[in-house]
Protein backbone atom coordinates (compact mmCIF):
# COMPACT_ATOMS: atom_id res chain seq x y z
CA UNK A 1 0.00 0.00 0.00
CA UNK A 2 1.20 3.65 -0.71
CA UNK A 3 0.35 6.68 -0.24
CA UNK A 4 1.52 10.33 -2.49
CA UNK A 5 0.61 13.89 -1.81
CA UNK A 6 0.96 17.31 -4.17
CA UNK A 7 2.82 20.77 -3.24
CA UNK A 8 -0.44 22.61 -2.70
CA UNK A 9 -1.94 20.04 0.22
CA UNK A 10 1.29 21.12 2.08
CA UNK A 11 2.12 24.35 0.75
CA UNK A 12 -1.81 25.85 0.80
CA UNK A 13 -4.66 25.56 2.96
CA UNK A 14 -7.78 26.89 2.45
CA UNK A 15 -7.40 30.73 2.69
CA UNK A 16 -5.40 31.15 -0.61
CA UNK A 17 -8.73 30.84 -2.30
CA UNK A 18 -9.66 34.15 -0.56
CA UNK A 19 -12.44 35.44 -1.90
CA UNK A 20 -13.10 32.77 -4.43
CA UNK A 21 -9.41 32.45 -6.45
CA UNK A 22 -10.07 30.25 -8.96
CA UNK A 23 -6.87 29.44 -9.22
CA UNK A 24 -6.70 27.57 -6.28
CA UNK A 25 -10.27 25.46 -6.75
CA UNK A 26 -8.66 22.14 -6.72
CA UNK A 27 -10.51 18.18 -6.06
CA UNK A 28 -9.71 17.13 -3.29
CA UNK A 29 -10.24 20.99 -2.43
CA UNK A 30 -7.59 23.00 0.12
CA UNK A 31 -8.35 22.26 3.52
CA UNK A 32 -7.70 23.99 6.92
CA UNK A 33 -4.20 24.62 8.25
CA UNK A 34 -3.92 21.88 10.52
CA UNK A 35 -4.93 19.58 7.76
CA UNK A 36 -2.43 21.03 5.95
CA UNK A 37 0.33 20.68 8.57
CA UNK A 38 -0.88 16.93 9.02
CA UNK A 39 0.26 16.53 5.17
CA UNK A 40 3.70 18.05 6.15
CA UNK A 41 3.79 15.33 9.28
CA UNK A 42 2.56 12.10 7.37
CA UNK A 43 5.76 13.25 5.25
CA UNK A 44 7.87 13.25 7.68
CA UNK A 45 7.12 10.43 9.81
CA UNK A 46 6.13 8.11 6.46
CA UNK A 47 2.48 7.77 6.24
CA UNK A 48 3.23 9.40 3.10
CA UNK A 49 5.66 7.63 0.68
CA UNK A 50 5.73 10.14 -2.25
CA UNK A 51 5.31 13.31 -3.94
CA UNK A 52 3.57 13.49 -7.22
CA UNK A 53 2.71 16.66 -9.27
CA UNK A 54 -0.94 16.55 -9.58
CA UNK A 55 -0.18 18.28 -12.77
CA UNK A 56 -3.90 19.47 -13.82
CA UNK A 57 -3.14 22.99 -15.85
CA UNK A 58 -5.90 24.91 -17.59
CA UNK A 59 -6.33 27.53 -19.73
CA UNK A 60 -7.13 30.96 -18.32
CA UNK A 61 -10.39 31.01 -20.04
CA UNK A 62 -11.45 28.07 -18.13
CA UNK A 63 -9.96 29.09 -14.86
CA UNK A 64 -11.28 32.66 -15.01
CA UNK A 65 -14.58 32.34 -14.62
CA UNK A 66 -17.02 32.35 -11.59
CA UNK A 67 -15.70 30.33 -8.69
CA UNK A 68 -18.75 27.86 -9.55
CA UNK A 69 -17.73 27.23 -12.83
CA UNK A 70 -14.08 27.14 -13.20
CA UNK A 71 -12.41 24.09 -13.66
CA UNK A 72 -10.35 22.28 -10.76
CA UNK A 73 -7.24 21.77 -11.17
CA UNK A 74 -3.57 23.45 -10.57
CA UNK A 75 -0.19 23.56 -12.40
CA UNK A 76 1.89 21.43 -11.12
CA UNK A 77 5.02 20.48 -12.97
CA UNK A 78 6.60 23.66 -12.96
CA UNK A 79 5.98 23.98 -9.30
CA UNK A 80 6.79 20.35 -8.16
CA UNK A 81 10.02 21.19 -7.31
CA UNK A 82 10.13 24.50 -6.12
CA UNK A 83 7.17 23.89 -3.78
CA UNK A 84 8.21 20.75 -2.38
CA UNK A 85 11.85 22.43 -1.38
CA UNK A 86 9.87 24.53 1.18
CA UNK A 87 10.03 21.37 3.10
CA UNK A 88 13.49 21.45 3.41
CA UNK A 89 13.33 25.27 3.89
CA UNK A 90 11.30 25.13 6.50
CA UNK A 91 13.25 22.21 8.37
CA UNK A 92 10.24 19.44 7.85
CA UNK A 93 12.64 17.19 5.24
CA UNK A 94 15.98 17.16 4.86
CA UNK A 95 17.44 18.08 0.72
CA UNK A 96 17.71 13.97 0.53
CA UNK A 97 14.42 13.48 1.90
CA UNK A 98 12.95 15.62 -0.54
CA UNK A 99 14.24 14.10 -3.28
CA UNK A 100 13.60 10.79 -2.44
CA UNK A 101 10.08 11.51 -2.24
CA UNK A 102 9.91 13.00 -5.21
CA UNK A 103 12.04 10.18 -6.95
CA UNK A 104 13.28 7.19 -5.57
CA UNK A 105 9.35 6.78 -3.71
CA UNK A 106 7.17 6.77 -6.82
CA UNK A 107 10.17 4.62 -8.37
CA UNK A 108 10.06 2.19 -5.80
CA UNK A 109 6.29 1.81 -5.85
CA UNK A 110 6.10 1.28 -9.70
CA UNK A 111 8.40 -1.40 -9.34
CA UNK A 112 10.91 0.83 -11.51
CA UNK A 113 14.92 0.34 -11.05
CA UNK A 114 16.09 3.35 -8.91
CA UNK A 115 19.37 3.96 -7.45
CA UNK A 116 18.94 4.68 -3.50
Amino acid sequence: MSCDTAPPYFTLNESAIGDYRTFAKLSPPLRSESDRQAVVQGLVDGTIDAIASDHAPWDQDSKRLPFSSATYGIVGLETLLPLSLELYHNRHLSLLEVLRHLTVAPASILRLEAAP
